[in-house]
């Protein structure tokens, strides 16, 4: 597993993160971006990381940023509850022991064929990014063709397995990679169903740099409404002392309501 040495993503880097979905940065894009801006990996070596390697930086990474403890919002998937729902969890919860297989080709056999493989890299995810968004299914059968090194069967070498064989072979990568895709069980209080529920760390880890960008921006307002200070100094000042700048902000503010 990656021990990538981690360091949070500077202010600015956060702020200018707000703009990322206008330009149609997908999802993969972000996180080889991200994890070369706080580690020290270069782009290509950010994207050559096994899937579950990139899911625990990145779980790392915001256990850094934001803490241990993840405060998550469910919906229960029961057409007739649709019930909202608070998930307590920590990183602690999320991260699984590491393990070589990112870095080994594997091979297993099934139906016939002998397949060996390795495991999907943020770079898979990045070259199918786009046809995911029209055809799922295509998309995955892509980046499954993009992992086989070769599959035979009697004595017949092909570039790609039958898709009926791809559910077989991602079920393959799922136990070697099990960081890859993490998994919470839970039960919904108002209905009692039990469900399954995929933890998407990007989109969840996304979410809160951009509602820390916003709030960043909103200091940034108040501080140069009542200093007159440039973004980039304000940004420059530790967090610290923002605070306790904004706090005077707010003193001088109540002051002046009541005078």
């Amino acid at each position: 597993m990656c021990e990538a040495n981690l360091r949070p993503l500077p202010v600015h880097d956060q702020i200018e993160f707000l703009d990322w979905d206008r330009r149609l940065v997908s999802p993969a894009q972000k996180v080889t971006s991200i994890l070369a801006e706080c580690g020290d990996l270069s782009e290509p070596d950010a994207a050559r990381l096994s899937v579950g390697e990139r899911e625990a930086l990145l779980l790392r990474l915001r256990r850094l940023m934001f803490g241990e403890r993840m405060s998550c919002i469910l919906e229960c998937p029961c057409a007739d509850c649709r019930e909202k729902m608070d998930l307590d969890l920590t990183v602690g919860d999320l991260l699984l022991p590491s393990s070589d297989s990112a870095r080994r080709i594997h091979e297993t056999s099934f139906g016939g064929w002998v397949v060996r493989f390795r495991l999907p890299q943020g770079s898979d995810q990045e070259a199918v990014a786009s046809l995911a968004l029209t055809d799922e299914a295509e998309a995955v059968q892509t980046l499954l063709n993009r992992c086989i090194v070769s599959a035979e069967r009697d004595g017949e070498r092909l570039s790609e397995i039958p898709a009926g064989i791809a559910e077989r072979l991602s079920e393959a990568m799922a136990e070697l990679d099990p960081q890859a895709e993490i998994l919470l069980d839970t039960r919904c209080p108002a209905c009692g169903a039990s469900f399954r529920t995929i933890f998407d760390t990007a989109s969840f880890f996304f979410a809160e740099v951009a509602e820390h960008a916003r709030a960043l921006l909103e200091e940034v307002h108040l501080l140069a409404s009542h200093y007159h200070w440039s973004e980039a100094a304000i940004l420059a000042i530790p967090e610290r002392r923002r605070r306790f700048y904004l706090a005077l902000t707010e003193t001088a503010r109540a002051q002046g309501e009541l005078a």
